[in-house]
């Protein structure tokens, strides 16, 4: 497959396997060379920008989290001792012996004083009476009451969990017949019809069409039967037959897969679709 590289524009070959979704670089030289100019372009690019050295002013590229961080940011570990061994002295030392800290108790309000790491609570009494705050809750299965902490309801509230279970079991017995997400009261008429429709003429012409146009070889990986070397084919719906019901007749809907490239695929229909696509549209 003839395409084009994203930094110099020259031509290239490459499987239709091995074509990205993204930009594509004849090289890993001109794949460096453009992430260095953009880094966007980056796979594992989360965002960011360069950011200049607090003592020698030299630009470095650093991610949202890592900006975030701290409000100091230093080019190497000998620009960092330089800053440290001109800030970070007397009172503003971290292991300064006489440097105190105030603060108020999470618990009581109390204000209290502190050296070193931050802390919460003014004493390990109140450290241990907050984690003591519980809830007293009833099964939605068996009607038996159970505690948890605070934590756990606010998590429960913030995911939009509207029954709550004291045990693994409890919640797997709950989510049974008309109480579990997926129920269907007559699915063997949605079986039924699913099959109809896979198994009919119509589907089969359609099956037919796509292994032609694709002239009976693997989309993905080129695969294809020949002397002594059978191949078994599937012809694919690139958008999946259970939500797209007015594409699964559709021949620009289908592509032809091997066995493997189709097992690969299956469940992962979003990942492929464009290079799919694409790949149907050079046909």
């Amino acid at each position: 497959m003839l395409i084009k590289c994203f930094h110099c524009g020259e031509d290239f070959n490459r499987k239709p396997s091995e074509v990205s979704t993204g930009r594509n670089f004849c090289s890993r030289d001109c794949m460096n060379i453009a992430i260095k100019a953009d880094p966007s372009l980056n796979p594992n690019f989360r965002g960011g920008g360069e950011i200049p050295c607090e003592v020698c002013g030299t630009l470095n590229y650093l991610t949202p989290s890592r900006q975030q961080l701290s409000e100091h940011h230093f080019c190497s570990q000998n620009c960092y001792s330089i800053w440290k061994s001109k800030n970070m002295i007397g009172e503003n030392a971290s292991n300064f012996k006489n440097a105190k800290h105030k603060s108020s108790c999470k618990l009581c309000g109390d204000s209290f004083e502190y050296y070193g790491d931050p802390r919460f609570y003014c004493s390990i009494k109140c450290k241990a009476e907050s984690q003591k705050k519980i809830n007293v809750l009833g099964c939605d299965k068996c009607q038996k009451e159970f505690i948890r902490r605070d934590s756990y309801v606010a998590l429960a509230k913030e995911r939009g969990y509207s029954h709550q279970f004291c045990s693994a079991t409890c919640r797997k017995n709950f989510h049974v017949g008309e109480n579990h997400p997926n129920w269907v009261e007559d699915r063997s008429c949605l079986k039924l019809e699913n099959r109809r429709i896979r198994y009919s003429t119509r589907m089969k012409e359609w099956r037919i069409s796509v292994f032609e146009r694709d002239n009976y070889t693997c989309l993905k990986c080129g695969n294809r039967s020949r002397k002594g070397h059978a191949v078994t084919l599937n012809a694919h719906h690139i958008k999946r037959f259970a939500d797209f019901p007015e594409l699964r007749f559709d021949v620009g809907n289908g592509a032809t897969l091997c066995v493997d490239c189709h097992d690969e695929v299956t469940g992962k229909e979003s990942e492929f679709e464009s290079m799919l696509y694409e790949m149907v549209s050079v046909k």
